[in-house]
């Protein structure tokens, strides 16, 4: 019989925050700026990007898919919000870098039945993919549309675990604690 596993039952709240600056009124051109995390999005379904090296096919007895070191699939993020303000949704398609800050909060049940939440958090810099989503208008419920990031940094932490930690500007790759010891970039 195999061992217990403790179940993740459900998401039972998520919230997206975007990072911005507002410059401060010092009377100087170079006046610092006050960072702030707006929170744009509560209870949205949220796509967090996959992590996945390229491939290549490799003829060795015949087609065989081979993992490129140092060389990544595109990572997206999909944010589905429903019905967001008009505030909220140009805080997120506006052109630029954006720094999101994506929070949800999970049920789990142990063995004992015993249940608890964990939050999740995921950290991601990302360029919104595109400047106004197609809104799904259907009276009598919320606008449904999608708002995709290309992400190029994308930190992930559920309770006190980092599952992964990659910059593909600065080309660095953890997962699970675990430095990619096959980039290329590491060795030159």
């Amino acid at each position: 019989m195999a061992g217990w596993l403790d179940q993740g039952l459900v998401i039972n709240a998520t919230a997206v925050y975007v990072t911005s600056s507002t410059p401060v009124d010092s009377g100087s051109a170079a006046a610092p700026a006050e960072t702030s995390n707006d929170l744009v999005g509560r209870d949205v379904d949220i796509t967090l990007p996959a992590v996945q090296y390229k491939t290549t096919t490799a003829n060795i007895m015949g087609d065989m898919e081979v993992p490129i070191f140092g060389q990544l699939e595109n990572m997206v993020l999909t944010i589905h919000p429903h019905g967001l303000s008009a505030k909220s949704v140009a805080k997120l398609t506006t052109p630029g870098a954006k720094q999101l800050e994506i929070w949800w909060a999970q049920q789990w049940i142990d063995q004992a039945a015993n249940q608890t939440l964990e939050a999740g958090k995921a950290y991601i810099t990302g360029t919104p993919q595109i400047l106004m989503p197609e809104l799904g208008l259907t009276a009598g419920n919320a606008a449904e549309f999608d708002v995709p990031f290309i992400v190029t940094k994308y930190k992930l932490v559920v309770g006190d675990t980092e599952l992964c930690d990659i910059d593909r500007i600065s080309g660095t790759v953890k997962v699970n604690g675990v430095e990619d010891s096959k980039n290329p970039y590491s060795i030159i």
